[in-house]
């Protein structure tokens, strides 16, 4: 029984002194096509019953399995940041070369607040000669109108904090996700032809910009 439980863990050794090696010169292929070979020798080196009695084969074994679990395990960590590395460095240079151009005056008066004034105005009700009329959208096209604006609302809040527009680290960042998020609940609004959804996000839309602007003095 003995011999049986050190050949298991000669072959366990073996496996794992192999990926090892492939670890160590990150051959990142070579050691995940033994992660099969790997599984298999620990589940048959686990099947086996415990000695019943202290063996110097067996414990010397034991002693070597510990310190190659232990080089495994700081290999497949130093493989691991070495492949996110390499992941950042490829998204890196894939990521386009874009360089901020517009100031947050220039975003809010171009993009923000007239796709806020579509969200505000898309529903409510006017005064004519014929009495009070109803304003709604009324057509599929209406509505991707208003959830186009939306869109516009939500990504010009990603624009103020892009690069260096963030005026600070807190209440601006907050206060810019507040709005981003009002952007996106008329946006499903918009989606579900819900009224009294815009006319709700619509409000809170327009206080999230009020305190921003009595924040930071329309800056």
């Amino acid at each position: 029984m003995n011999t049986d439980l050190v050949a298991a863990g000669t072959v366990l050794a073996e496996t794992l002194e192999a990926e090892n090696a492939a670890l160590i010169a990150l051959d990142l292929p070579r050691a995940a096509g033994m992660l099969a070979d790997k599984q298999q020798a620990v589940a048959r080196l686990a099947a086996m019953p415990a000695a019943p009695a202290p063996h110097p084969g067996a414990e010397r074994m034991a002693r070597r399995l510990q310190a190659l679990a232990a080089e495994n395990k700081r290999l497949l960590e130093r493989a691991i940041a070495a492949q996110g590395r390499v992941m950042a460095v490829v998204a890196r240079a894939a990521a386009p070369d874009v360089a901020p151009v517009a100031t947050v005056k220039q975003i809010m008066i171009g993009i923000t607040n007239p796709s806020a004034y579509v969200i505000y105005e898309a529903v409510g009700t006017k005064s004519t000669a014929k009495g009070v009329e109803e304003i709604a959208p009324q057509s599929d096209e209406d509505w991707a109108k208003v959830g186009s604006a939306a869109a516009a609302v939500i990504e010009s809040g990603n624009l103020m904090l892009m690069g260096n527009r963030a005026i600070d680290k807190g209440d601006w960042v907050k206060m810019t996700n507040d709005m981003i998020e009002q952007g996106k609940k008329a946006m499903k609004a918009a989606e579900a032809k819900d009224k009294d959804g815009i006319v709700a996000t619509g409000g809170d839309l327009n206080n999230t910009c009020d305190n921003c602007h009595a924040r930071y003095s329309r800056q």
